[in-house]
């Protein structure tokens, strides 16, 4: 497709548009986090987590939080932690026995919230209308909404802008937020129980990534191995990883048996594990550090408070509808980031107050949202038994690429 001419300003310039073309489009950071907490992995644990499930099973309730203003939704999720019984030596009559003990609960909190605003006036009736039907062009397929109306849509360069500006707005705070809670929910590893740095109860396991000539090993491998093992967890973990994990293991391509004899290509395919590449892990975790996440450990699920709590399509001057935005990803045409979509997005609500302005002139601020929740594992999910190292697993697990010495 050829360049086209538009006018992107205000003046009648003549000027080529070419943000349509090969590597010229817009890019956006990849948000691998939410990613990995919406894995079909995690499926069962998203279909218990939805608000309006939980209402049909009276699983939800409305609070009020510190830090939030409106009631949020809270799913409960119940669980039977394993506890320790009594065994006896010789046959004898039992006069007493251990009674049904209670079970144990965790509070899903949909405190994530993100919202950004926008403004459309009459002036954008007075855009080229080539350049509308670029920025249209543009969109296409990547903008769906509903519950407005014609003035108030996200349409032409409104959309154009939002869609460039919501990956940083809005998908990355949550995702940052997001990997902030797995971060804080890290672990212990049944396969590495000696392992007590930074801490006991949330070890970083060391992992050497390449031997002393540089050439990757089967580090990372054999940790996922023997941590799916020892945790004795099914299916396929998820693997969350930076730049150095990224590298490595794009580097299947390039070595076909090492200086350990160990045919690279055969190892990473046969493992069994979701690679999920994330430009933020390393700020929030540590330089090269990874999480390893057993399927159904975690996930993050969205809420629409339009059409829920506020169940009218408009009241006074104000519509409430939702929408989707979706923005590209970056896969490198890279096998190993088999997970990394081409489009992300997520479900929004969305509401636009409409009013004039000084010259009764229509103008409307519109309001796009996100609301979610994050599910994690707790302590204790599995065992109450003082000294049981699953007491204290979650189901993430941390490792820390290094380099042979």
């Amino acid at each position: 497709m050829p360049a086209n001419q538009v006018n992107f300003g205000a003046a009648r310039v003549m000027m080529a548009a070419i943000q349509h073309t090969s590597n010229n489009t817009p890019r956006f950071r990849n948000i691998g986090t939410i990613l990995a907490l919406r894995s079909l992995s995690n499926q069962q644990v998203l279909q218990a987590l939805d608000p309006i499930n939980a209402a049909e099973t009276k699983a939800l309730g409305w609070k009020t939080v510190a830090g939030r203003d409106i009631p949020i939704p809270v799913v409960t999720l119940q669980y039977r932690p394993r506890n320790s019984g009594t065994a006896y030596n010789e046959r004898a009559t039992r006069t007493d026995g251990q009674v049904e003990r209670s079970g144990a609960s965790v509070d899903v909190k949909f405190d994530m919230y993100k919202e950004t605003a926008l403004k459309k006036t009459i002036n954008s009736k007075l855009v080229e209308p080539n350049t509308v039907s670029y920025a249209e062009s543009l969109l296409a397929g990547k903008l769906d909404q509903n519950g407005l109306n014609e003035f108030s849509k996200i349409t032409g360069l409104l959309g154009l802008d939002l869609y460039q500006e919501i990956g940083e707005t809005l998908y990355h705070p949550v995702n940052i937020a997001s990997l902030t809670k797995l971060v804080a929910a890290i672990g212990k590893n049944a396969a590495y129980p000696t392992v007590v740095t930074p801490t006991a109860a949330a070890p970083i396991v060391q992992v050497v990534a390449r031997d002393i000539n540089g050439n990757p090993t089967k580090g990372v491998y054999s940790f996922i191995r023997t941590t799916k093992l020892s945790n004795k967890f099914s299916g396929r973990p998820l693997v969350i990883g930076g730049p150095k994990l990224a590298a490595l293991l794009a580097e299947e391509k390039i070595y076909a048996i090492n200086a350990e004899g160990l045919k690279i290509d055969a190892v990473y395919a046969n493992t069994e594990f979701d690679f999920y590449y994330d430009e933020d892990i390393d700020t929030v975790a540590g330089t090269d550090v990874c999480l390893c996440i057993e399927g159904g450990a975690v996930a993050l699920k969205e809420f629409n408070y339009h059409g829920s709590l506020i169940d009218v399509p408009r009241h006074a001057n104000t519509a409430y509808g939702t929408m989707v935005m979706k923005i590209a990803q970056y896969n490198e045409e890279n096998p190993l980031l088999q997970n990394t979509p081409s489009m992300f997005s997520m479900n929004m609500d969305v509401r636009a107050t409409e009013s004039v302005d000084a010259q009764d002139m229509p103008k409307s601020i519109i309001v796009p949202s996100i609301a979610c929740g994050v599910y994690t594992r707790p302590l204790g999910y599995f065992s109450a038994v003082s000294g049981d190292i699953m007491k204290d697993t979650t189901g993430i697990y941390a490792f820390k690429l290094v380099d042979a010495s």
